[in-house]
């Protein structure tokens, strides 16, 4: 079968319109220890253009573990047929079936250059995908990124922007110099039109772009300069691998423009996390995704900046702290215009404003209910973890202690104003082949109980306004609140607990509906009954003292039973 190496077709009209087509992914796993778990693919199949409606209604979106590629041949080429209306399609590659083990992507072949790095593909027809693992080529050959900036020609043209040269005939067959068989393409409306090549083993190569998919209409670039050979081409020479070549403007051997000088600006001043010894990172479509662009604080004040030399265009960017800090919330944006610097305001990080007043640490109680007939199976527990976690890598396991479905913990001097969180099913934080599942509610649109995460599912966001003990309970994947069983309701009105944490008393009062037998019990972290109060029958308002000051600092479960049933709350103990 002849393997395919460019990727770049003319841009989709009528998409819904159009039938699917047999797309087949390959990927050679020469030099790679193939996982026992499988090689997979993910990717967005099934609704490549993100606008919630399913093109392949079929399919998953970016699921690690469920399409499987195979070696019938045992010639550690790895394939798989998937059925795609034509589309845009973005995915990865994984030696084995969990994001742990996904492919590094060089930007060579990444959809944005130090932004998205995921692979890309433009379907138009059946098509035959062919690369090498972690590479952008076959393997043992070289690849190019070309790149073009057509701001001051207002875009490309109606036929598309191309380029056409040497390269296109890196194994001797025919097809060098065709105006229209290498489309570019614009992945996010800046007016560079951006595509790369499997040239083989080519190292040196000419090439020019023509704003046109012909010679005819005098869109070819024609101009004079160093980056030119004899014959009035570009020129390049490049080493073996992946290469980006520089960022040329079109008909000229410079940029566009001269850089543009923008200053960033974070405060940290009511950030918890460890960034004295972390430092402080600038990362987006303007550094890299991935890598970043470490910050400073020259004068000590905890505020970070870092001034960059950028084009014109439209960027996004999020601080972040150390390696897994990410700030939350959707992406920050800026649009660099030429000739025109900019320092931006401070901001607070995790925040779109500056910092405001500073607040005391104070005790944080996150509980969440099982959804009604889906239980927490046998061996799973809930996690919490947020950006105060560092998401899934510090997730911290949440408790049952009663069984009554809903998962308790707090966290003791919680410092973040602001913090962003979800809840999680899962066996551990690092499990890779069993399910891990997070929250997926776009909170900010069901119930207001989160904040718009831009491309991915939304994150619920806690607030505090002061120093006093906060204690946040909801159904997972909702913004309904626990709610409160019916003989909570009859049985125990007001139950309070004061204070919290407690030093040496614990008060417990509640108002009693009826005449009843009162249990107080006071449960530590394994499940042992540590405290036990029995009253007679009592009724009406009731103030119980609780001595507490022989127990060890923790966290603790309160139960107060009757009955009718039983109410229970989580404390802390110092």
């Amino acid at each position: 079968m002849k393997k395919v190496y460019t990727f770049f077709i003319a841009a989709l009209t009528m998409v819904c319109l159009q039938a699917q087509v047999d797309v087949t992914f390959e990927v050679d796993m020469t030099g790679q220890v193939v996982s026992a778990n499988g090689v997979h693919i993910a990717g967005n199949f099934q609704d490549p253009n993100g606008d919630g409606t399913p093109d392949n209604p079929g399919l998953e979106n970016w699921n690690p573990g469920i399409y499987e590629l195979t070696d019938a041949d045992m010639d550690m080429v790895y394939s798989i047929t998937l059925s795609l209306v034509p589309q845009r399609y973005e995915f990865k590659f994984l030696n084995g079936d969990w994001w742990d083990f996904v492919e590094d992507v060089p930007s060579t072949c990444q959809v944005e250059v130090n932004g998205n790095d995921n692979r890309y593909l433009y379907v138009n027809g059946a098509v035959t995908f062919h690369t090498c693992y972690a590479n952008c080529g076959a393997c043992g050959n070289n690849a190019v990124r070309f790149r073009v900036d057509l701001s001051l020609q207002g875009g490309g043209s109606a036929n598309g922007v191309h380029v056409a040269g040497n390269f296109q005939n890196p194994d001797g067959d025919s097809g060098d110099w065709d105006p229209g068989a290498f489309e570019l393409n614009d992945h996010n409306s800046d007016t560079i039109y951006e595509g790369y090549y499997d040239i083989g083993a080519l190292t040196t190569f000419e090439y020019k772009f023509v704003n046109d998919d012909n010679w005819d209409t005098g869109m070819a670039e024609s101009f004079s300069g160093a980056c030119l050979s004899g014959g009035g081409n570009r020129t390049e020479k490049v080493g073996a691998g992946n290469t980006v070549l520089p960022l040329y403007c079109f008909n000229s051997c410079d940029p566009c423009s001269e850089p543009v000088s923008i200053t960033f600006n974070v405060d940290m001043n009511t950030n918890c996390q460890d960034y004295d010894t972390e430092g402080v990172n600038l990362m987006g479509t303007l550094t890299n995704w991935g890598d970043g662009a470490p910050m400073s604080d020259d004068d000590n004040d905890n505020i970070y900046s870092l001034t960059l030399a950028l084009q014109p265009g439209n960027y996004e960017f999020k601080f972040r702290v150390g390696g897994g800090g990410w700030e939350g919330g959707s992406n920050r944006t800026i649009a660099v215009v030429a000739d025109t610097p900019q320092t931006l305001p401070n901001v607070c990080f995790g925040s779109p404003d500056p910092c405001g007043t500073t607040v005391p640490a104070a005790d944080v109680t996150f509980e969440v209910k099982e959804p009604a007939g889906t239980p927490v199976g046998a061996g799973y527990s809930m996690w919490l973890m947020g950006d105060f976690t560092g998401w899934q890598s510090g997730a911290l396991e949440m408790s049952d202690i009663d069984g009554d479905d809903t998962w308790t913990i707090t966290i003791a001097d919680f410092c973040p104003v602001d913090a962003f969180y979800k809840f999680v099913v899962g066996l551990d934080t690092l499990n890779v082949d069993e399910q891990w599942t997070e929250e997926s509610a776009d909170f900010s649109s069901i119930g207001g109980c989160g904040v718009d995460n831009g491309a991915f599912s939304d994150n619920r966001k806690l607030t505090r306004a002061d120093g006093n003990p906060v204690a946040v309970c909801f159904v997972f994947d909702t913004c309904n609140p626990c709610v409160v069983s019916v003989d909570e309701a009859t049985a125990f009105s007001g139950l309070n607990v004061f204070p919290v944490p407690a030093v040496d008393q614990l008060q417990v009062s509640m108002e009693l509906t009826r005449p009843s037998a009162l249990q107080i019990d006071l449960i530590n972290s394994v499940g042992q009954v540590v405290l036990s109060r029995p009253s007679g029958t009592v009724s009406g308002y009731q103030m119980i003292n609780l001595n507490v000051e022989a127990l060890s600092s923790g966290i603790y479960t309160l139960r107060v039973s009757d009955e009718s049933g039983s109410v229970t709350r989580t404390i802390s103990i110092r």
